[in-house]
C-alpha cells in the first residue's frame, strides 16, 4: 500500500517536456559581422486540450516580438533564424 501511495504521488508531481526545432539560414555572398542576438518567445496553455492557438500564430508572434526587440538599422538582415518548441505536459495541462 505504502508503495502505490508514494507512486501515485511520483506520478501527480512530474512532468514530460518534448523539444523540437528548426534552423533557416541566409547566407550571403560576401562575409557577414554578426553584431547581436535577437530573441522572441511566445506561449500558449491548453487546458483538457481546451485555449490554444496554432503553432503558426505562435511562430508570427515570437517574430513579432523578436523584431520589437532587436529593430534592424541600417542594411541589416535576420541571420540564422531558429525555430524551437517545448511542449510541456503536466496531469491535464499542456503548454
Amino acid at each position: 500500500m505504502k508503495y502505490l501511495v508514494w507512486s501515485l504521488a511520483l506520478l501527480l508531481f512530474t512532468s514530460c517536456a518534448f523539444h523540437r526545432g528548426d534552423l533557416v539560414s541566409n547566407i550571403p555572398n560576401e562575409p557577414v559581422e554578426h553584431v547581436d542576438k535577437a530573441i522572441g518567445v511566445a506561449t500558449t496553455v491548453k487546458v483538457f486540450g481546451i485555449g490554444s492557438t496554432k503553432k503558426d500564430a505562435l511562430v508570427r508572434e515570437a517574430q513579432q516580438r523578436m523584431v520589437v526587440n532587436r529593430p534592424l538599422e541600417g542594411d541589416e538582415a535576420y541571420n540564422n533564424i531558429t525555430t524551437d518548441f517545448k511542449t510541456t505536459w503536466f496531469l491535464f495541462v499542456h503548454k
